[in-house]
């Protein structure tokens, strides 16, 4: 489902370009597929306070609540994660995962802040019974941070499936929202929601 490269990466700001798209369908996008490349990196001076962090273990921070490290490891190795959002939001092998941290993290935000910002309900109490009736101990016994994004995942893909999302409110939510991740990941570029590599100009 995914496109791969550069060629990816063009079709998203070809789309963020046109303007026009419809402001659901853009966060959708982020969910679905996130930026499409994991550009290597390097440690380097942030460009602004926002990208920079004091603590050592923070990844990001958004909607009032810190991605740490331990819990962006558990997104990447957990095993559901792998299989919910391997058919759309990440690209190849599980074990072609860890490279992908960028992708995770843009996703982790987004649901972040839309349930904070109250955009959108994704407490989803009848996605997590479904997902612990798919996955029982599997899902029971991940940690609250994985549980949270596939719970949330879920929420907004029903809601989203079925029409119930306030498309404005998504949109102004995601785009205005104020987002830290460490300049070891990329930057935060609230128009494309997405934690994008430093240098792009998407």
């Amino acid at each position: 489902m995914l496109p791969r490269g550069d060629a990816g990466r063009n079709d998203s700001a070809g789309r963020h370009a046109r303007g026009g798209d419809d402001a659901v369908a853009i966060v959708a996008a982020v969910i679905r597929r996130t930026l499409l490349a994991l550009c290597a990196v390097a440690a380097m001076v942030a460009l602004s306070s926002c990208s920079t962090f004091n603590r050592a273990d923070s990844v990001a921070v958004a909607g009032g609540s810190t991605l740490h490290r331990d819990g962006l490891s558990q997104l990447l190795r957990n095993p559901i994660v792998q299989n919910a959002l391997q058919n759309g939001e990440l690209d190849g092998a599980q074990a072609e995962l860890g490279s992908q941290a960028d992708r995770i993290i843009s996703i982790w935000i987004v649901l972040n802040v839309i349930d904070h910002s109250g955009a959108a309900d994704l407490s989803g109490t009848a996605e997590q019974a479904a997902l612990t009736t798919k996955y029982a101990a599997d899902f029971t016994s991940a940690s609250p941070t994985v549980q949270q994004l596939l719970t949330r995942y879920a929420a907004f893909v029903s809601q989203r499936q079925a029409g119930t999302l306030d498309q404005a409110k998504v949109s102004a939510a995601v785009t205005s929202a104020k987002v830290h991740v460490d300049s070891r990941y990329g930057r935060w570029d609230g128009a494309q929601a997405s934690v994008v590599p430093f240098g792009s100009n998407a």
